[in-house]
């Protein structure tokens, strides 16, 4: 008997332990993706449409590795920097967002997002890269203040971002954007309350009386008929007289 509580125990550690863990997602955060045309990444890189992995690998800095693999994970295609990226509302599903690209040229990745999460991943691009892609853009495009163009110089380099006139603006040292990213998002504000109207007081309608009310005294009516029995008692006496 003690036995079998002991089994029926750890099955249910066992079934806990499973959905926690299943309900986190992998520590990794691997994605499997698949492109139905060609994609550029930083560093000039383009692959052909396919099926890919991509995760993260844990790193104690804000800038995310990110490797991209195959589908079974057995040939890496590429190792990108990335910085956090915040939204509002968490994807339910793996979503992938792409910079505009000119016709018939391969768009480039700009970030990805794991379900469930409000942080994802912006892709650092490689100084010249990143000028060229601005050109096209109505957003900046997030690039390094130096000349570096390989992951192990760029993860250490300056931000900034780059607008479509070549312009630059600093980013964020690594411990504010850290802060930024971890800092929850900021509440939507409360939307004005409507104010009730006030009650109405209605006037009070009179109904209709059914019964006319007494506007004279009884006491002359019992008078008269007091009178008249006396009147009608003597006059029997004087019959029987």
């Amino acid at each position: 008997m003690i036995r079998t509580k002991l089994l029926l125990g750890c099955a249910l550690v066992a079934m806990l332990v499973g959905t926690t863990a299943f309900a986190q997602g992998p520590v990794d955060q691997r994605t499997y993706f698949t492109f139905s045309a060609p994609f550029e990444l930083p560093g000039g890189k383009t692959l052909p449409a396919g099926k890919y992995t991509f995760r993260i690998l844990d790193s104690p800095s804000n800038r995310h590795i990110v490797q991209i693999l195959n589908q079974d994970g057995t040939q890496m295609f590429a190792t990108l920097l990335a910085i956090p990226a915040q939204r509002q509302d968490p994807p339910s599903e793996p979503e992938i967002r792409f910079m505009e690209a000119a016709a018939n040229m391969p768009p480039a990745v700009k970030t990805w997002w794991y379900p469930g999460r409000t942080i994802g991943h912006e892709f650092i691009y490689p100084k010249d890269q990143a000028r060229r892609l601005a050109a096209r853009q109505s957003e900046p495009v997030l690039s390094v203040a130096s000349d570096a163009t390989s992951a192990e110089a760029m993860r250490t380099a300056e931000l900034t971002r780059v607008d479509k006139s070549g312009d630059e603006s600093a980013v964020a040292s690594r411990e504010d954007t850290t802060a930024d990213a971890s800092r929850p998002a900021a509440a939507p504000a409360p939307a004005p309350r409507e104010t009730a109207p006030a009650p109405r007081t209605e006037r009070p309608v009179a109904t209709e009386r059914t019964e006319l009310p007494r506007t004279a005294s009884t006491l002359p009516l019992i008078a008269l008929i007091g009178v008249a029995s006396i009147a009608a008692a003597a006059a029997i006496r004087r019959r029987r007289a």
